[in-house]
């Protein structure tokens, strides 16, 4: 990261306001279609400041675009010092028989859709690299191609940074369907299949912007998919990027990967099932690219998905609380609540019926508080069992944490093992 801002010449310091990342501290300018804001430029002489005399009398930083302010520092014979913002360019001249050193002239430039030059940078099309601002006169005549003192800039379209191809199989092989960004619709017609379990694999690749032209230093893939017809997600990172789990998002569920090697192709799979039903944007793929000398910003591709499914496999799966399972005995189906309800009833008589026989009463003494307690009984175990089917839903979910925790808390028993363990 240090390597990836310059420490002295020309350099991006701020958006809106705020300082820039030491990321995105360089001497381009990257900028997302459509982004509004605005960002300073430092010029410095490579940190040594400029100085004007009588002999170097003029210093005049040119922009291709106009600034909305600008501030300096300058030192000396400040008195006979006359600055003058022109709508393209900013002049120093000095007058005087002395010197004036100049330093941290810092430039800030508005960007936002539709912006005239006069205005600041437009964001509404995607731009060739060009550059913003540069020192055109200082001791000898600079112009943008020849000078270190300068930064240049594009505007990019997200989503032609990157590109991807999907390919939906089924487990069994009988269905093939490649997903691009072309169009708005996926058709996954699974009758054929035996399964309705399905894998998309991903390979994403550089697309339009090359890496000199917009340089990444981060990009997250996001693959949404509606929570109800696509069921049991595993994400499987495979070249390049690093599974970061999934998470529960407006009636999706969403897959995140982080890419390691942003100038490479990067490759993962999601396994799941899928069930019958036309979804209106049930799928979703996003982009979140964080470039080098720029904001982050994002690109998706949503599209409504169909699925057809054989016959005997129509919908998602309904769970069944435990009194809803039928039970077949001798080859009748008998519901589990139903049989719990005829032992228990059996046993009742039965006691009855035995207790009669002894002659003692038929309901012992402190029947209504023994009631009352086994009932407490069940509702306590009740809550356990919901405490602890949550709890392992929780893990499932958040399996990172877990595991970085099971890690530490191995690492700590061993150095305690070992320390504890020593005599001396």
């Amino acid at each position: 990261m240090v390597l990836a801002a310059p420490a002295m010449a020309a350099k991006i310091t701020h958006f809106n306001g705020a300082a820039a990342d030491v990321t995105d501290q360089t001497d381009y300018l990257v900028l997302g279609k459509g982004l509004s804001g605005n960002v300073t430029v430092l010029f410095d002489d490579n940190g040594n400041s400029f100085t004007l005399d009588a002999t170097n009398t003029t210093l005049v930083i040119t922009y291709a675009v106009n600034i909305s302010s600008y501030s300096y520092s300058a030192s000396g014979d400040t008195a006979n010092l006359t600055v003058t913002r022109n709508p393209l360019n900013l002049t120093f001249n000095y007058s005087g028989t002395s010197t004036v050193t100049i330093s941290s002239i810092n430039l800030t430039f508005n960007y936002s859709t539709g912006l005239s030059t006069s205005e600041g940078i437009n964001t509404a099309t995607a731009n060739s690299k060009s550059v913003l601002a540069y020192v055109s006169e200082y001791i000898n005549v600079y112009n943008a191609t020849n000078t270190t003192e300068k930064i240049s800039y594009i505007v990019f379209d997200p989503s032609e940074v990157y590109h991807y191809i999907a390919n939906v199989s089924s487990a069994d092989s009988k269905v093939s369907v490649k997903i691009t960004d072309g169009t708005s619709e996926l058709n996954l017609n699974l009758t054929d299949a035996t399964t309705n379990k399905i894998s998309l694999y991903y390979v994403v690749y550089r697309h339009n912007y090359s890496a000199s032209l917009v340089p990444v230093y981060r990009v997250y893939y996001n693959v949404y998919l509606n929570s109800t017809y696509f069921t049991n997600i595993v994400p499987i990172p495979a070249a390049n990027v690093t599974d970061i789990g999934l998470k529960e998002s407006d009636g999706y569920m969403e897959s995140i990967f982080v890419d390691n090697k942003p100038d490479y192709n990067s490759s993962f799979m999601l396994v799941c099932y899928a069930w019958d039903g036309n979804i209106k944007n049930g799928y979703k793929f996003e982009y979140i690219i964080d470039p080098i000398g720029g904001l982050q910003v994002t690109s998706d591709h949503t599209k409504n998905v169909t699925i057809i499914l054989p016959a005997a496999i129509t919908a998602p799966p309904t769970a069944l609380y435990w009194w809803q399972y039928q039970i077949q005995i001798f080859g009748y189906e008998i519901n589990l609540l139903l049989l719990i309800g005829i032992i228990v009833l059996a046993l009742v008589v039965a006691l009855l019926v035995y207790r009669k026989a002894k002659g003692l009463p038929l309901l012992p003494k402190g029947f209504v508080a023994s009631t009352f307690l086994a009932y407490a009984t069940l509702a306590f175990w009740a809550q356990i069992t919901e405490w602890g089917s949550t709890a392992w839903t929780w893990l499932q979910e958040n399996y990172v944490f877990v595991g970085i925790v099971a890690l530490v808390t191995v690492i700590v028993v061993l150095v305690s093992v070992v320390h504890f363990g020593t005599k001396e």
